[in-house]
């Protein structure tokens, strides 16, 4: 077991600040720095946390004292940075999804296991709590064996076109499909075998990003199936800019899931729902779902411990998602690439 722990973190942009603000709030956690290639942000970053900030990744996987480091980069630009950390002897935290292909992948964990160094992947929903209860349930043998499941996760159009700088270099397939995809593996234990899928891209392509506008697909199992879609094209008019529900079939009972049910109605100049629970400033500490993944990471490493989420469960992830594009393409089933 270790004291304290030394972390760095790369990429301080709207996750990036999750990581920063959940690691400086452990107490056994000392935040040392902060690798931002964006000038105007790393300054940003600098003078609201305090901590220093360096324009290059390389810099952290140089500094010996660093013991692990949560990156947040963009969807496409995991590889580089994660193989760099890991091979300089750190652990790693890295987002969803561990990578946009599934060679990328595949060098992560290799990188991972060869280093002998933990590799945890931020599937956040799994300390949503609605899911953790459904999870529960599922375990406790009340909802017997899975038959089948519908999931859904999109976005409005503001993702896309105000949110994202990088949008056309990902997608909904990547920036949302990885939570849908690992939430019904994890509920159902069990590996996706093969997909048929089905996307489009119009709208999107039309504004200067090519990618899908929403793509479905049919998740095949050994004995049972689920269907998953996304979108980013839903109108910007929604009082919430994301829809993510989830319904699931048993042989003894059915879960429905809506994990982001508005809680709170706002009517003012616009009606809205804003999302409660994820991640909110309380009596000057954060706290929700989307911050306790990365305090167990922590927790995990002070023990001496494995995370949840690992490396081989990140690429199952990936090729899950890569098989889906690879069906939209061929207009054939495709079968899920081994690690």
């Amino acid at each position: 077991m270790k004291e304290c722990l030394n972390v760095a973190v790369v990429g301080a942009g709207i996750f990036g600040t999750v990581h920063i603000r959940s690691f400086r709030q452990h107490g056994r956690v000392n935040l040392v720095k902060i690798c931002e290639s964006n000038p105007k942000r790393a300054e940003a970053v600098r003078q609201e946390y305090g901590v220093p900030v360096c324009s290059n990744y390389r810099e952290i996987a140089a500094d010996e004292s660093i013991d692990a480091v949560g990156v947040a980069t963009p969807d496409h630009l995991h590889r580089e940075v994660v193989v760099a950390m890991l091979q300089a002897g750190k652990h790693v935290l890295v987002e969803k999804p561990l990578a946009t292909s599934t060679t990328d992948a595949r060098e992560m964990v290799r990188a991972a296991e060869q280093a002998k160094k933990h590799l945890m992947i931020d599937f956040q929903n799994r300390w949503n709590p609605p899911f953790i209860e459904a999870k529960k349930r599922i375990a406790d043998g009340e909802f017997g064996d899975p038959v089948t499941g519908w999931a859904r996760l999109a976005n409005t159009l503001y993702v896309p076109r105000q949110m994202l700088s990088w949008s056309g270099q990902s997608g909904p397939h990547w920036f949302l499909l990885p939570h849908v995809v690992d939430m019904i593996c994890w509920l159902y234990e069990r590996p996706v075998k093969r997909v048929m899928a089905y996307g489009r891209k119009e709208i999107l392509k039309k504004m200067g990003m090519d990618t899908y506008d929403a793509i479905q697909a049919m998740l095949f199992f050994d004995d049972c199936v689920a269907t998953v879609e996304t979108a980013w094209i839903m109108p910007e008019s929604r009082p919430n800019l994301v829809d993510w529900r989830v319904f699931l079939q048993g042989t003894r009972a059915v879960i429905s899931v809506d994990p982001l049910a508005p809680t709170l109605e706002i009517t003012g100049e616009k009606f809205q729902w804003p999302i409660t629970g994820a991640f909110q400033d309380a009596f000057g500490r954060v706290q929700g779902w989307q911050a306790t993944p990365i305090l167990h990471f922590v927790d995990r490493l002070l023990a001496g411990q494995k995370p949840m989420c690992d490396g081989r469960e990140g690429f199952h992830n990936t090729a899950v998602i890569a098989a889906i594009v690879k069906s939209v393409e061929s207009g054939k089933m495709e079968p899920v690439e081994q690690l």
